[in-house]
């Protein structure tokens, strides 16, 4: 059955969705099952010996193991100059990266009997054609010469189903997923694509793993010195603190519909019940919360968009089914904030969506329609997916992809140098500021000639004689303890 893909890259998780063409019609976007227990997969790339690579759970069972062989949250450094080194071998994050999509994309061939007729892939919205590039050429090295990347904010728009948005209509968006906040401003074209008008990161942590150090520390507080008394060297004190990061995961979940929730603590000398109430929680993780709800109206302002105007703000990412999220971001605009279904999978939804509306209706124009090249093996399951498969021993060179694509790496960002506030200089100095070199040269040798003669002549007048010199050569002089002969 035709399908098409979408997959969303994510910091800590991948998750892919398909929209399959029908006897119907053209389906709504459907998960691809990733993960052995989840639906994502975790974005893990564990590279072997012999440069064979294992994605996902099954490079989370290499972890433990060899740790140094592990590669987490790669994705964010793509176009750095700087490889990951696992095993001693260095991998760029774009081969990483092209590594782990050739892996959904066979995935998907396996579950759905062939290739996919359309794949896009998401990336922030901040990429440049740079980084871009990067990928492309990644992608095209592992056999996927025609994945189209597409923005994450246009995928979500793409995916959004609330009322159909007519050409000039807005939407903003809001993402928080395992790591920072993003936000951008995107507007329906004429042709039914999307644009995007503005974005923004936030600087301060704020996401999955934030919230779930905010619940370690409401444990904390109530357990007092409990867990700081562990020894790091003990064991079973680490396993104890890996369960209980888990369990606080899951208490995490429980509280966005739960008002309290129970979490078991293991301890090796003091097993305990801890009770976390939800306003614990949201008194901990308010301030960053708000932080990273304050980008919204700050887009907005960049993209010069009214909030009254915009037709909707759409919250995706799994981090956004914290209560607190929605209604603090509702504080802070007058427009109508809804949650995107699925929240975690709104992207990947959103790309499949796209990739769908390529090949139907009369936005073509929203995704190219890519051409599936023959002798291309996508159905082929990587069970250890291969690094190895690159067509070369080492890894892009920048200067390849300037040949390749003509785009050139983003210039360095201006540095401004701020003069240095000198002290107030010295009477002397101010008093010779005016005095041209030569002349102070000239004056400076007089003074010393002068200062030289002078304490010649008072050193003779004395009856002392100067100090003698270690490396003098000639008799010793005599010290005044000393007695003259004949005396």
């Amino acid at each position: 059955m035709p399908y098409v893909l979408g997959i969303d890259v994510g910091t800590s998780r991948t998750r892919a969705a398909v929209c399959r063409d029908t006897a119907a019609g053209w389906s709504d976007p459907v998960p691809v099952p990733l993960g052995t227990r989840h639906p994502a997969a975790p974005t893990v790339v564990y590279l072997a010996a012999d440069r064979s690579a294992a994605v996902g759970d099954e490079a989370e069972q290499h972890a433990s193991a060899d740790p140094t062989r592990i590669a987490r949250a790669f994705p964010s450094r793509i176009g750095d100059d700087v490889p990951l080194v696992l095993g001693g071998t260095p991998c760029t994050a774009q081969e990483l990266t092209a590594v782990l999509v050739r892996w959904v994309t066979d995935r998907a061939a396996e579950q759905e009997g062939g290739p996919a007729t359309a794949v896009v892939v998401t990336h922030p919205a901040n990429w440049g054609g740079h980084r871009r590039a990067l990928l492309h050429h990644e992608l095209s090295r592992q056999g996927l010469p025609d994945v189209t990347l597409l923005a994450e904010p246009i995928a979500l728009a793409e995916g959004y189903v609330g009322e159909p948005l007519d050409p000039g209509d807005t939407l903003a968006t809001y993402g928080l997923g395992a790591g920072a906040a993003e936000a951008a401003v995107v507007r329906r074209t004429g042709v039914g694509t999307f644009e995007l008008l503005a974005d923004a990161e936030g600087a301060e942590a704020v996401g999955g793993g934030h919230f779930d150090d905010a619940i370690v520390e409401c444990v904390r507080g109530q357990l007092g010195r409990a867990l700081d008394d562990l020894d790091p060297g003990d064991p079973q004190a680490w396993l104890a603190m890996a369960r209980l990061r888990g369990m606080c995961t899951g208490a995490k979940e429980l509280l966005s519909t739960e008002v309290e929730v129970i979490v078991p603590v293991r301890l090796p000398d003091a097993p305990a019940d801890v009770r976390v109430t939800r306003t614990d929680f949201e008194r901990v993780i308010r301030p960053a919360v708000a932080a990273g709800a304050d980008l919204v109206p700050r887009t907005l302002r960049a993209a010069g968009v009214v909030a009254t105007d915009l037709s909707a703000v759409v919250l995706a990412g799994g981090s956004v089914r914290v209560p607190l999220v929605a209604e603090l971001v509702r504080g802070r605009i007058a427009a109508r904030v809804v949650v995107a279904p699925e929240p975690d999978g709104a992207v990947a939804a959103g790309a499949a969506v796209a990739a769908r509306r390529s090949l139907t209706g009369p936005e073509r124009a929203a995704v190219p329609v890519p051409v599936v090249r023959d002798g291309l093996e996508l159905t082929e399951v990587i069970q250890v997916s291969a690094i190895a498969r690159y067509a070369g021993e080492r890894a892009l060179d920048p200067d390849d992809v300037d040949t390749e694509f003509g785009v050139e790496p983003p210039a360095r960002p201006p540095v401004d140098v701020l003069p240095i506030e000198l002290p107030e200089p010295p009477l002397v100095r101010r008093l010779l500021a005016g005095v041209r070199p030569a002349t102070l040269t000239v004056s400076t040798i007089a003074v010393a000639a002068v200062g030289i003669v002078l304490t010649f002549v008072l050193e003779s007048g004395s009856g002392h004689s100067s100090p003698t010199s270690p490396l003098h050569i000639g008799p010793t002089q005599q010290t005044a303890n000393q007695s003259a002969p004949g005396n």
